[in-house]
């Protein structure tokens, strides 16, 4: 793999993980809204 490439794929996963922990962040937000 090229070092763009490498670039490029890194990229994707933390775009990926950004996402994933956004939607944590939500859901957490959401219970806590329930629960008061």
């Amino acid at each position: 793999m090229s070092a763009e490439n490498i670039k490029k794929f890194y990229e994707t996963i933390a775009r990926i993980i950004s996402e994933r922990e956004q939607v944590k962040v939500t859901v957490q937000v959401r219970e806590k809204e329930a629960a008061a």
